[in-house]
């Protein structure tokens, strides 16, 4: 366990009550680049890539959302071959049968995909492989990331070029080719989003961003008058504004449901710590 200091202290969905746990370093040399949790923490899934391959990596949780209990599950793991268009982010539906995901920027679409699996959490094999094209909303050649809320209605979409993140709802839940844009959206404070998340019950939102190559990253809290509509959101305040310096520049963060629990993840060490704060 490496010695950070405490960032904040004490309660639900507030990043400035904040405080530092435990970190620990993830299996394989890889920058991390997402991460997801199953609704009881007991399952936690990491995405990274080194210089060859993409991987998804698995680990048994005894206590959920505790990452001191985390075990690598090496078959429940995978790679997913060549980084020419690597995945930048990914959400798993809450009973871990579809995963969502997008890719850095390619030359020709933007896109979200889904994927479904026939064990859960377990995308080693994967079916029913279907796409949301984003443009001409999101010009192509933009990086991408996004977040979907807990009833799989809504969709946040981040242009991580332009700082701004789009709404869309999902007229049947989870399933990505029913969204439609709201033409409503958010632009953001800071050059390069990484990462969105939303509160169960659409109050809270979360966003991280930092400059691009990984400079220091922010979390920005926004509160929203009108649940899931992050068009009434109102910019809280900003939290982990620089981490200490061996470990600036974070790619991704999750908070549990409960939110009382923030785990981030760091893309700029390829030995991928991870980190646990209370709320």
């Amino acid at each position: 366990m490496r010695s950070i200091l405490p960032l904040f202290e004490g309660s639900s969905w507030n990043l400035a009550n904040a405080k530092y746990v435990y970190d620990f370093i993830a299996t394989n040399s890889q920058t991390g680049m997402g991460m997801a949790f199953s609704p009881d923490g007991k399952i936690m899934e990491i995405m990274g890539a080194n210089t060859i391959t993409v991987f998804l990596n698995y680990y048994d949780l005894s206590i959920g959302f505790d990452i001191r209990t985390a075990v690598f599950n090496p078959t429940k793991s995978y790679s997913s071959g060549s980084t020419a268009n690597y995945k930048t982010g990914f959400v798993i539906k809450p009973d871990g049968l579809r995963i969502f995901f997008t890719f850095a920027k390619t030359a020709s679409f933007e896109r979200i995909y889904s994927q479904d699996s026939i064990t859960p959490f377990d995308f080693g094999t994967v079916t029913n492989i279907l796409y949301l094209d984003l443009n001409p909303l999101i010009p192509i050649g933009n990086n991408l990331s996004f977040d979907i809320n807990s009833l799989g209605t809504k969709l946040y979409i981040s242009d991580i070029t332009a700082g701004i993140i789009y709404q869309y709802t999902m007229s049947t839940s989870w399933d990505i080719t029913s969204a439609v844009y709201d033409s409503k959206s958010l632009s953001v404070l800071g050059s390069f989003l990484v990462r969105s998340q939303i509160s169960p019950d659409g109050k809270i939102f979360i966003v991280a961003n930092t400059s691009a190559g990984g400079g220091s990253t922010e979390l920005d809290q926004y509160s929203l008058s009108v649940p899931y509509d992050i068009s009434t959101a109102t910019y809280i305040g900003n939290y982990f504004t620089q981490y200490p310096t061996e470990v600036s520049g974070q790619s991704s963060f999750y908070i549990n449901p409960a939110g009382n629990k923030i785990i981030l993840a760091n893309y700029t060490q390829i030995t991928q710590p991870i980190y646990e704060h209370q709320m």
